[in-house]
């Protein structure tokens, strides 16, 4: 007797930095779904890989046979489903736009401590779909901003409703949580690169274990989450350093994490003080609608003022004695840091110079100024 033994056509993506593998084909008798985990051989070395396409062998035979490479059995696997379809699919997008490899894309957007310990955690979840499915700009000062994401807590928590915010460094993880905590210390959590790895698996857990709704408060490496409740997505301090990625690859995790929600037909909520230009053009040109009106009172108050450095006081001892006078200040300015000085206050001076020469020379008498 004669037993037919159902063989699979995987698609994988290495999760590796290295430019030259974007994906591989493997055969396999193992029925294993697209967001899998596997480990894969590749040369002499077995390599973590995502699934991102599995297709019975019979519905590609003709095509396995006019390709121009071999492919490898991969036999027995123990595979792991953990990043959700809409993620994958959403690095994809990604990797597009950035000429990239997609493993790269997830491995950026991924823990170094969670891709270490991914067969033994909890997966990431596919949140649900959100009832509103847009994206709004938030423009106000950080108490205002913080105020207005206390409210939207209460109300996500009264629907049962968990909600993550991303910031672009460890240091605004840190300040948003105190400014968030009060009232929630048991429903709030913060994920960042400078947790060791034992403390990021305890947190993960944590997160994924709990039944009430959550307040997530992570950087861009934490871009999957164990939360299926998760509706409301918030992009806090757009506008700060820290979003684009000093290594390759180089991405701009804003855009990715906006990405990601937007597959998952997430809301998403873009919040600075003054947001960048890019973002007020999307405001402008009715890509994306105002979450509440905008502010735009200076954030500072300091004073500027524009000062002549060509004094009068130089102009009259010119004309009473007949020589040039040089100044590198101006009295009035001179006056100005004398009054900071005593105040013990903040000045902040804007001299422009010709050429990109390191000294300044001058005109007249050629006098090197120090």
């Amino acid at each position: 007797m004669r037993y037919k033994y159902e063989v699979n056509l995987i698609t994988v993506i290495p999760l590796t930095k290295t430019k030259a593998i974007d994906s591989l084909t493997y055969f396999t008798a193992s029925d294993i779904q697209e967001g899998a985990i596997v480990s894969v051989p590749i040369r002499s070395k077995e390599v973590t890989a995502i699934v991102v396409e599995s297709t019975s062998v019979e519905d590609v035979k003709t095509a396995i046979r006019g390709a121009d490479f071999q492919v490898r059995k991969l036999g027995k696997v123990k595979a792991t489903s953990f990043f959700p379809v809409p993620f994958i699919r959403a690095s994809k997008v990604i990797a597009d736009y950035y000429a990239t490899n997609v493993g790269g894309i997830i491995r950026t957007l991924t823990s170094k401590n969670i891709l270490e310990n991914i067969q033994n955690i909890k997966p990431a979840s596919t949140p649900v779909t959100s009832t509103i499915d847009e994206t709004f700009a938030v423009q106000g000062d950080d108490e205002d901003r913080m105020s207005a994401w206390r409210s939207l807590i209460r109300q996500e928590f009264a629907r049962k409703k968990s909600l993550v915010i991303y910031v672009p460094t460890i240091e605004d993880t840190k300040n948003i949580a105190r400014s968030l905590t009060k009232g929630i210390e048991d429903y709030i959590f913060t994920l960042h690169g400078d947790l060791t790895n034992k403390k990021t698996l305890e947190t993960w857990e944590a997160i994924a274990k709990i039944d009430h709704s959550v307040v997530i408060i992570a950087t861009g490496s934490f871009a999957c989450l164990p939360r299926a409740d998760i509706e409301t997505v918030i992009i806090e301090r757009e506008n700060g350093r820290g979003w684009i990625t000093r290594n390759h690859p180089y991405i701009d995790i804003r855009r990715a994490l906006e990405t990601i929600a937007r597959k998952e037909k997430l809301t998403v909520y873009l919040a600075d003080s003054l947001l960048r230009t890019e973002t007020l053009y999307r405001v402008e040109s009715h890509e994306i609608a105002e979450g509440s009106p905008f502010k735009w009172k200076s954030i500072s108050n300091a004073k500027d003022e524009i000062i002549d450095m060509r004094a009068p006081v130089a102009a009259d001892i010119q004309r009473t004695t007949g020589k040039k006078h040089f100044r590198v200040i101006s009295e009035r300015l001179e006056e100005i840091i004398r009054q900071v000085r005593e105040e013990n206050s903040h000045l902040f001076i804007l001299a422009s110079r010709r050429g990109l020469s390191s000294l300044t020379i001058c005109d007249d008498c050629e006098t090197i100024v120090s």
